[in-house]
């Protein structure tokens, strides 16, 4: 997924040890929040450790770019019924 991200958005990606992000966030703004810390950039030191770094191959980049244009040309033509079916599937989702 990450490998990805890096070449649909042509950028670096890096990802967490940690695999959940959302919940160290929440932890960190909590423990700055208590003054543990004195800011976000003091508490990310300690919390945050860098798994693995992806960086955007040229031909995946290009590729995607390609399915990108395409993607544009597709959408005003299905841009309704891509509509309809999201709120079908919300209307009926079991709950």
């Amino acid at each position: 997924m990450a490998a990805d991200s890096s070449n649909i958005f042509n950028t670096r990606v890096v990802s967490l040890k940690n695999e959940q992000g959302p919940g160290l966030g929440a932890a960190m703004l909590a423990a700055v929040g208590l003054g543990w810390y004195r800011s976000i950039a003091d508490c990310t030191k300690v919390f945050v450790q860098f798994k693995d770094v992806f960086l955007p191959q040229p031909a995946n980049v290009k590729r995607y770019q390609k399915l990108h244009e395409i993607y544009k040309q597709i959408y005003p033509s299905t841009k309704e019924i891509t509509h309809e079916l999201v709120a079908y599937r919300r209307e009926n989702q079991e709950k």
